[in-house]
């Protein structure tokens, strides 16, 4: 179906609608083009798809808040069970935790704890378990002559290199993953997911508890080891330890998945950039992966920030709209003027591009996003999601 009908087909105001999810692309850059700051009532929220507004957002960390899922009181949406409200409430007890649902001082304390683990450089020291990791999953695969990339790839390769960084026994991994399946009910819309959801919550604390114990009288070197000492230190509390320990395993693992399985179909649409891939490996790999799919195809369609609590008197001024006391979702929001890219017109979709895996675009001095995204990238760490 072509974009354009996609477009047409959508109801403006459904963020879920089958239309919206198969080409979310269509529908945000219809957005950008005639309402850049839109409000969506149904949702009940400000949707930014402009890079300027965006970065704006973001630099006014003083004004919004990443505790979404602590403050925003609605009901979740899509609607849950309503046997399954006392269910969200406890999510939203766990989910509260999360690093990336605190704002600062308690962020960049939690922030700095972590943040040796995430380095570039100890990133790269994990590249010959992850090759190896692929390779041993294709090789599994390949006397059948075809696979099933997310089944036989995409899926059990985070949580493989996850579970390592946690430093869970190999023979674990499989019960994990079965953890891992669950707690990415977190960002479906099904009316029985608080049910799926808690299941995995509370098998996560029940797995990991006694480790947490262990690594704070013996830390190793891993992820639960880094937490349980940042306990140790005040930085966190224990079920923060545990929630944390929770989303490296969802959110890693979400993200990654979508990376591959779009990833591998936008190479497979478009066979000449995955030519000009297999001709140079080296020189266009991270092209492809930094500047390409991790743009458009690893994470969220949305993010949230709502406005902090003591600001409900006051007005954030975003030219030429108002953006009053709701939350604020930013999406397909790239940096289209600086270095003429458009969303989802990856590996030369559109005229703005013809030769992705041989320019790498220039990113201005002035871009702290481009910045901050270029080291995030070597994380692959979760996106916020609104409630």
């Amino acid at each position: 179906m072509a974009s354009s009908q996609v477009v047409a087909a959508a109801d403006p105001e459904d963020l879920f609608a089958p239309e919206v999810i198969a080409d979310p692309y269509a529908y945000f850059g219809r957005l950008r083009e005639t309402d850049p700051i839109h409000w969506n009532p149904r949702a009940e929220m400000w949707i930014v798809t402009r890079y300027e507004d965006l970065v704006w957002l973001v630099r006014h960390h003083e004004l919004f808040s990443s505790a979404v899922i602590r403050n925003d009181k609605r009901p979740p949406h899509p609607p849950i069970d309503p046997e399954d409200r006392p269910l969200f409430e406890q999510v939203r007890a766990f989910r509260s935790d999360q690093l990336v649902e605190n704002d600062r001082p308690p962020h960049q304390a939690m922030r700095n704890a972590v943040h040796e683990y995430f380095t570039p450089q100890a990133m790269e020291s994990w590249r010959p378990f992850v090759r190896t990791a692929v390779a041993e999953l294709l090789d599994e695969v390949e006397p059948r002559g075809r696979m099933d990339v997310l089944e036989a790839l995409a899926a059990p390769l985070p949580v493989r290199v996850i579970t390592q960084m946690m430093g869970v026994p190999e023979e674990d991994r499989d019960h994990l993953r079965q953890l891992a399946d669950k707690l990415l009910y977190i960002n479906r819309g099904e009316p029985d997911r608080m049910q799926h959801l808690m299941q995995g919550i509370e098998g996560m604390i029940e797995y990991v508890s006694p480790r947490v114990d262990e690594r704070a009288d013996a830390p190793a070197d891993d992820f639960i080891s880094v937490l349980a000492q940042a306990e140790k230190a005040g930085v966190f509390t224990r079920h923060q330890v545990l929630v944390n320990t929770a989303l490296l395993l969802f959110a890693g693992h979400e993200t990654t998945m979508n990376l591959i399985c779009n990833g591998t179909l936008a190479f497979i649409r478009h066979p000449d950039q995955s030519e000009r891939l297999r001709a140079d490996p080296q020189g266009a790999a991270r092209l492809a992966t930094e500047e390409e799919l991790v743009r458009d195809f690893a994470g969220y369609q949305l993010g949230a920030l709502p406005p902090l609590a003591g600001l409900i008197d006051a007005e954030v001024v975003v030219d030429p709209e108002v953006l009053r006391h709701d939350t604020v979702a930013f999406a397909a929001g790239t940096q289209t003027e600086s270095v003429r890219l458009r969303p989802g017109e990856l590996f030369g979709g559109g005229q703005v591009r013809t030769a992705p895996l041989v320019r790498r675009p220039e990113r201005g001095s002035e871009d702290p996003v481009g910045r901050r995204r270029a080291a995030q990238q070597d994380i692959a760490g979760p996106q916020r999601a609104s409630r």
